[in-house]
């Protein structure tokens, strides 16, 4: 199925011209057939003429007269009546005949090769300039659903990479006309949009900040209590969970407000995810196997880039049976792990704030802070399934320029 808009428009056109082409390349061919066969059927009515003169005059025949009547097309013969004269075309030769003084039928015969030849250029002609008019009415039609598409192109290409910064949608598309009128709808829905998202965000970093130092005291007088008790246990553990959950939304409001460049330095990527992992199983419950293929100078913010590892692994552990490997390839990074694997969705559409996956349950925002603070390190956080099962989360941190000092983990 053809996708492109600008080919479709084209074909159209091409179609157009070419129904175009046949029909006046028809209408010119009949009508030079009916003048052809008017005109052969005239000079058989003259040759006609003067081959009775001559007949009548001295009895003989010309070149092409005849009075043989078993020569002449039958219904030449059954349509002579009295003294009119008949002419009837068979498609390679004209007959004019007509009664003389003695009853007899004299007939002459005009041929039509030369009217054929002249149709056979004719239609040559006719095809060759229909085939070019047809190429350059495809040419044309191209060309201008290209004018068209090049802007809607403009604007997907916009919406797609749409920022705070960028100029509005129908200024850089311009015009007066359907795409123009498309190009500020969409400039009205990313406007609400981004006022929705802006006050839910602000929302959730607001919450997320009054939750967090009654939470704190609340998770210090947990520890108090009876550690002999079921409930303690499970008060515990439900009260940490929501700690985790608003120090998550409280990362993702951060994360959303872009990375500080000033904290970012060049690492050797072996020894800094070496070291961060190190940290992660030295806080967490969570396990991970690091294995460097080879190392790279990369650019990054270590903080940032061990929340990003840290959410990984933790999600790894949680839905990938805790059997979770951090491989080092340079400048990219893949956590891999031995479930069952991202779902569909995710790996088509990428993760969703609160969606969640698997048995294990969770907040369902590990994943989605991990991908803006990927974004935030100038990286690209990629989900998707190994070819013999399991999770893969891969992402590229920037290479340290040749000049940049490194510095140790």
């Amino acid at each position: 199925m053809i996708r492109s808009l600008r080919t479709r428009i084209a074909l159209v056109v091409i179609g157009c011209a070419l129904v175009v082409a046949s029909t006046i390349s028809l209408i010119v061919d009949r009508q030079f057939m009916i003048s052809g066969r008017e005109h052969l059927r005239e000079t058989a009515i003259d040759q006609l003429d003067a081959a009775t003169a001559t007949y009548e005059f001295s009895g003989a025949l010309s070149r092409n007269a005849t009075t043989n009547q078993s020569v002449m097309p039958p219904t030449l013969r059954s349509s002579i009546t009295g003294d009119l004269t008949a002419t009837y075309f068979d498609g390679a030769t004209m007959w004019g005949a007509h009664r003389v003084a003695d009853s007899k039928i004299l007939a002459v015969r005009v041929s039509a090769d030369q009217l054929t030849t002249q149709r056979s250029q004719l239609r040559a002609i006719l095809t060759w300039t229909s085939a070019a008019v047809v190429v350059l009415a495809g040419a044309v039609g191209f060309l201008v659903a290209n004018q068209l598409t090049r802007r809607l192109r403009r604007a997907a290409s916009m919406v797609v990479g749409a920022d705070s910064t960028q100029a509005s949608i129908s200024d850089a598309v311009g015009g007066n006309d359907e795409v123009a009128e498309l190009a500020t709808t969409i400039d009205e829905l990313t406007t609400r949009l981004s006022d929705r998202l802006d006050r839910e965000r602000a929302f959730s970093a607001n919450v997320a900040h009054e939750l967090r130092n009654p939470l704190t005291a609340l998770v210090n007088a947990t520890e108090l209590l009876d550690d002999a008790d079921e409930a303690t246990a499970l008060v515990r553990n439900q009260t940490k969970r929501i700690r985790a959950l608003v120090e998550n939304l409280l990362d993702l409001a951060r994360s959303e407000g872009g990375a500080d460049r000033d904290r970012f330095d060049a690492h050797e990527s072996a020894t800094l995810v070496r070291s961060i992992v190190r940290d992660i199983e030295r806080l967490t419950e969570a396990r991970a196997q690091v294995v460097a293929e080879f190392s790279a100078r990369v650019l990054t913010d270590p903080h940032r880039l061990g929340q990003v590892l840290s959410n990984l692994i933790v999600n790894g552990n949680r839905h990938g049976g805790g059997n979770v490997r951090v491989v080092v390839l340079g400048d990219t990074v893949e956590v891999r792990d031995a479930g069952p694997g991202f779902p569909d969705d995710i790996v088509r559409n990428g993760p969703h704030r609160f969606s969640t996956y698997g048995r294990a349950g969770g907040s369902g925002l590990g994943l989605v802070l991990a991908t803006q603070l990927c974004e935030a390190l100038g990286g690209n956080l990629v989900l998707t399934n190994g070819p013999l099962g399991g999770a893969v989360a891969r992402f590229t941190l920037p290479l340290a320029p040749p000049e940049a000092p490194s510095h140790p983990a």
